[in-house]
């Protein structure tokens, strides 16, 4: 399964290189984001924050992490337990793809750890890839990021 998630995602999104260091796979650009069905967009819009998959330079394990870049902070981790579908087009929905999995994070701007399970949609329209990431942490706070893939506008 992970070779699976790892190649459909070198498919789709292609590679480049992240912080000289990773390489990314795929980065999601946040335009909405809900903290426990609060409205939080404009502090993740303003610190131009992103979310991003990627492998750590030297390593095959996948990573996932939440950045922000004004203050170069970020949540990063490990990602296991991965399951992955799939929901052709049809003459009434677009093409998506559904994935879940376990996220091992830390936090850089006051040393929290934790775990987190993730879901993430990818929807295909005709001018871009749309996602929605739900994270729900041990605490059971749940954010949901929506935007779009990097790149993938037309």
């Amino acid at each position: 399964m992970k070779h699976l998630f790892t190649t459909l995602l070198f498919l789709i999104f292609g590679l480049t290189t992240y912080a000289q260091e990773n390489t990314e796979l795929a980065r999601f650009i946040i335009s909405d984001v809900r903290m426990n069905d609060i409205d939080v967009t404009k502090t993740f819009v303003d610190g131009q924050s992103y979310l991003v998959l990627y492998t750590p330079a030297g390593s095959k394990e996948l990573y996932f992490a939440s950045i922000r870049h004004t203050d170069h902070t970020q949540s990063y981790g490990r990602i296991y337990d991965q399951e992955s579908s799939q929901v052709d087009a049809t003459s009434t929905q677009y093409k998506s793809e559904n994935y879940k999995f376990k996220w091992s994070y830390a936090n850089s701007y006051d040393n929290k750890q934790g775990t987190a399970t993730i879901t993430m949609e990818l929807v295909y329209k005709p001018n871009g890839t749309a996602f929605t990431c739900k994270v729900v942490t041990e605490a059971l706070d749940v954010l949901v990021y929506r935007g779009y893939v990097s790149g993938s506008l037309k």
